[in-house]
């Protein structure tokens, strides 16, 4: 018997493998560098909790001392920190998807858990306070600020928080527009907002007792800019980032007070991110990302430090970036190297082993400790090799893309492939392993993920042209992504599938109506049908945003045409291709009827379309055994239509739930049951 070229390059990976949750994830050191702490699965759903245990007890190996300290029931922790006097454990947690994110706060000694928020309906700003969720004091430990829409359901104002009473006090009433604070890491005094104006463009306003509203403006911005608040530096002055006047997003500084502006750093993509020291707030390192990750030094003390943790990483074909804890003095880095072919793994760089590591002088890689890899069940498996790309739309866009291949994959052959537009829109694809396309790659197929136009991180030009493009050629983009990787003879044309999740869903749905025999089939998940419904069913803290969306997707009573042709609903009865829809009950930001309508309007004119619900879900599959259960019934739908070449697990059902699902399953017509 011959062997498929496929099953001999790599064995057939479980779904439960890829989408399990992560054995561990999210390292953080305690700012007495004494503890680690992660997030990993525990009980029998599995959930992510947080983990503490003595660092030099990890050290050994084992599991001595290693203490689970949250308990949450039945959604995973993502977000957690601890304060600074490394007594306790902060954590975000909402309900069952609905983004009304509570704190909590564990005290490490009692495993006591408390509700710091405990509001209906509201939720604290997880970026909207200097892009984080909770600041501590430095000196008056225990104290802390944090953003909540509690006194106004549309904005976040700033409240001071007591961590050991409880006790909650209105810091600052921001302004009805602001959309983002910065304030001083030392006093938690408010430095400056950001503001969204009817127009769409920003405002950056600063406190002001002379002003008529008590805030005056110190930069505007057009449109079609992009401004962002990133740190106070000690001399009256804000680090921003700015593409006014420029065609990418630059790090300037600004002075407060004679608005002067000085550029610290622009390149030939936009800056991507920063470190700063986390006690000295000192600019470190900015980073740019034209496909890889690009570090440019700025503070030039810590070059030999960057120098040989960029060779480390270099060795080993991967990217790094930092995760951010609290700590004093900077002489350990938490660091995540990104691979091509293999799940994120973790370390602690030490820039002064001697102090920080004991007794490890005589290791090859003193500065380098190893702590563990996202998924272990994975990571020892042959996996599908990423690659960036560029290529050009069809009006002579530049643009980039990144094409995963499978793991058997030779030039000169051809491959079924599933386009994966990303969500957002504004927001990018990375480098990196991701799991959905390391899982269809597994099965055979070749990935591709083009950053179309209305796509972050690269240019205005890019950024700024799929404005009221939904559907036109921000999908277009798409195709012409697709007739590049056609083109260069490695695609089965007849076998190209789309699926993607917020706007990559509103893609698979627009594929299948607005260009309905492009692709083979599609699979939407949380994606909008109507583009009016859903401007008019955004949360109320998105309130400030609703300009920016009427200026990036439309207005609907200015733009009603415009968003009615763009709307999937209203070419359901154009469908002719396979479609898999799968929706979250509880989704804040896409809504249940969102999938209902379109659901109804393909009912109503005869079509077909496979429907399944997550009644404990929101916006995307947070418990893991929905997220199993989601990703193969997929498998399997794509199975039906994309060709013999491509490989399926076995035992999967469209219409069995994995033990423990939610899923409600529903099918119109008999598409999804060929």
């Amino acid at each position: 018997m011959v062997q498929n070229p496929l099953d001999a390059a790599a064995p057939l990976i479980p779904v439960a493998d890829f989408f399990a949750n992560p054995d561990r994830a999210l390292p953080k050191l305690s700012p007495n560098n004494r503890f680690l702490s992660y997030l990993a699965p525990a009980g029998e759903k599995q959930i992510l909790q947080v983990f503490v245990q003595p660092l030099d007890l990890w050290r050994k190996g084992t599991d001595e001392g290693r203490k689970q300290v949250t308990h949450h029931p039945t959604h995973d922790i993502r977000a957690y920190k601890w304060t600074l006097d490394s007594s306790a454990i902060l954590f975000l947690q909402d309900n069952k998807g609905n983004e009304n994110f509570h704190l909590y706060h564990v005290d490490l000694e009692t495993l006591s858990e408390r509700n710091l928020t405990p509001f209906d309906g509201v939720t604290v700003g997880r970026t909207q306070l200097n892009n984080d969720w909770f600041l501590e004091h430095k000196t008056k430990l225990n104290t802390g600020v944090l953003a909540l829409n509690k006194q106004d359901a549309r904005r976040h104002d700033v409240y001071q928080i007591d961590l050991a009473s409880g006790e909650l006090t209105l810091h600052t009433t921001v302004p009805d527009a602001a959309i983002r604070t910065l304030v001083d890491h030392d006093s938690h005094l408010v430095r400056a907002v950001r503001c969204t104006e009817k127009d769409g463009s920003s405002t950056i306003c600063v406190p002001d007792t002379s002003a008529e509203n008590g805030w005056s403006a110190i930069l505007t911005s057009t449109p079609l800019d992009t401004v962002g608040l990133v740190e106070c530096t000690k001399d009256n002055g804000l680090l921003i980032l700015s593409s006014v006047d420029r065609d990418t997003v630059a790090l300037v500084e600004i002075d407060t007070d004679t608005k002067a502006q000085t550029e610290i750093s622009v390149g030939e993509v936009d800056v991507f991110a920063v470190k700063v020291h986390p006690s000295s707030r000192k600019l470190q390192f900015v980073l740019y990302n034209p496909g890889r990750n690009e570090w440019s030094v700025i503070d030039e003390s810590m070059r030999a430090d960057f120098d040989r943790l960029a060779a480390y990483a270099k060795s080993k074909d991967a990217d790094f970036d930092f995760l951010d804890y609290e700590h004093a003095n900077d002489d350990v880095w938490v660091v995540r190297l990104v691979y091509s072919d293999a799940p994120s793994s973790f370390m602690l760089y030490h820039r002064n082993p001697a102090v920080t590591r004991p007794g490890s002088a005589d290791l090859e890689d003193v500065h380098f400790e190893y702590l563990f890899t996202s998924n272990s069940k994975v990571a020892a498996l042959k996996l599908g090799r990423m690659a960036s790309v560029n290529f050009a739309a069809r009006d002579g866009l530049p643009m980039q893309a990144y094409i995963t291949y499978p793991p058997h994959f030779q030039e000169g052959n051809q491959y079924p492939m599933v386009l994966v537009p990303h969500g957002g829109p504004w927001h990018r694809d990375t480098f990196g392993y991701a799991v959905v396309p390391q899982w269809l790659a597994n099965r055979g197929y070749i990935v591709l993920q083009p950053n179309f136009r209305g796509s972050t991180g690269f240019n205005k030009k890019l950024l700024t042209s799929g404005f009221k493009q939904w559907g036109k050629t921000m999908h277009t983009d798409l195709l012409d992504a697709v007739e590049y990787a056609v083109s260069r003879g490695i695609v089965d044309r007849e076998h190209i599938g789309i699926m993607g999740g917020s706007y990559g869903g509103y893609s698979a749905l627009a594929g299948v109506t607005l260009t309905p025999e492009f692709f083979t089939c599609a699979i939407d998940v949380v994606g909008p049908s109507n583009l009016k419904t859903l401007l008019a069913s955004i949360p109320a803290y998105w309130e400030s945003f609703r300009k920016v969306l009427h200026t990036r997707m439309g207005h609907p009573e200015e733009d009603s045409e415009l968003l009615d042709e763009v709307s999937p609903v209203y070419h359901a009865h154009k469908i002719v291709r396979p479609l898999m829809i799968a929706q979250g009950k509880n989704d804040p930001r896409v809504k249940e009827a969102e999938s209902e309508q379109i659901v109804q309007a393909i009912e109503k004119n005869g079509g077909s379309v496979y429907y399944v619900m997550y009644p404990d879900e929101g916006h995307g599959f947070a418990r893991p055994v929905n997220r199993i259960d989601h990703f193969q019934k997929a498998e399997l739908f794509l199975s039906k239509y994309m060709g013999e070449k491509v490989r399926t697990q076995e035992g999967l059902s469209l219409f069995d739930n994995v033990e423990g699902s939610t899923a409600e399953v529903r099918v119109v017509g008999d598409l999804a049951q060929k």
